[in-house]
């Protein structure tokens, strides 16, 4: 594993969001890794939507293969690597799923399912063993995106999925045996590139990922966002994510990467708070003002690396246009529309560049 510590995003593109394969646009992600590259970042991260990359559970679909090969290619043209996460699933506040992946039971949990666009009332068949249909169809969609870009020269690793244990809790052994079992299928086609997993893990929680559960894999990966924790003394503590990085790394055994972390901020000078409203409840979070926003991207980007992480991934590459405020995620989950380095118009915000300043003293 190289010695180089990586910096880069997370993405989608910012007219797009969870749409960036049905309605691909080469042009737009070639202008959005053109800006990356100016940057001087280095590593992104990017989502399979499942719910198009396998409408059904025996096939995938040859299309996004094709227009993931033209990221791939995009990203080779300027310099990134990819760090493709394979079950997506989970998303910026409701879990996506395909149409066959739910089961007949009431959804009974407070997690929101979105089939085809709309909330569903049911809850997913189980993800992680008891269904054996359901993790085969798993194991196909890792094994054929890993079988097709396993030699490709823009691939640095393998992340297999985004928060799953938001979309469905395992117990311990199960979630376990699930990292085994899909690791063991990335190892037996591709043995050349590391697989990390970014599960969440819930300190005090009687199920569940556990901190160990990270020595399954090549590369433990963090999300480390104050902003929700109420362990964190504020949305800007910096040893909060520290710690988060040091005892994960102590605790598996492998290195550890900061694949996640950043806050919302506001779109105006100035702190702030947004309200949305999930199955009646309502929830507020708090925006940040962008300068406080950027001088936390200066501290905790030193403090990570001397931490322990080999790399450090802001979420997110964008914030999202206006035009898709009114889709689901950004009317429940409105602070989700304001994490970006760049503004909806393109405009570096300072957070970017702190990542950028960042990225030269270490270049």
């Amino acid at each position: 594993m190289s010695e180089e510590f990586l910096l880069g995003v997370n993405y989608w593109p910012a007219r797009k969001f969870v749409r960036m394969w049905s309605q691909f646009d080469a042009r737009e992600i070639d202008r959005d890794f053109a800006a990356l590259e100016h940057l001087g970042l280095r590593l992104v991260r990017l989502f399979l939507f499942w719910p198009d990359f396998q409408l059904h559970p025996d096939t995938i679909e040859e299309l996004h293969l094709g227009n993931l090969t033209c990221v791939f290619d995009l990203a080779a043209a300027h310099g990134l690597l990819l760090m493709p996460t394979l079950l997506v699933g989970l998303m910026s506040g409701p879990a996506w799923m395909p149409a066959w992946s739910l089961s007949t039971a009431p959804n009974n949990r407070p997690a929101v399912y979105v089939v085809d666009g709309e909330v569903s009332r049911y809850k997913p068949r189980d993800l992680f063993g008891t269904d054996a249909a359901m993790l085969d169809a798993q194991r196909l969609l890792v094994r054929t995106v890993v079988q097709r870009f396993a030699s490709h020269r823009a691939l640095w690793g393998w992340d297999l999925c985004n928060e799953v244990n938001l979309v469905q809790m395992p117990e311990t052994e199960a979630g376990e045996h699930w990292l085994e079992v899909l690791t063991g299928d990335v190892h037996a086609v591709d043995p050349n590139h590391p697989v990390t997993a970014g599960v969440l893990v819930f300190e005090g929680a009687r199920k569940g990922f556990r901190l160990q559960s990270h020595r399954l894999v090549d590369v433990a990966s963090v999300h480390a966002y104050p902003l929700y924790d109420p362990a964190a003394s504020g949305p800007t503590d910096v040893d909060y994510v520290a710690r988060k990085i040091e005892i994960t790394g102590t605790a598996a055994g492998v290195p550890v990467m900061l694949t996640e972390f950043g806050m919302s901020v506001n779109p105006r000078p100035g702190s702030s708070s947004v309200t949305g409203r999930v199955g009646g409840v309502e929830r507020s979070v708090h925006l940040v003002d962008e300068q406080e926003a950027a001088a936390f991207v200066r501290r905790v980007l030193p403090v990570a690396r001397e931490a322990g992480a080999i790399g450090a991934l802001i979420w997110c590459f964008s914030d999202y246009d206006p035009s898709l405020y009114n889709d689901f995620t950004f009317t429940a989950f409105p602070h989700e529309r304001y994490f970006g380095i760049f503004d909806p118009s393109g405009r570096l915000k300072a957070t970017g560049e702190a990542m950028r300043q960042f990225a030269q003293s270490i270049g």
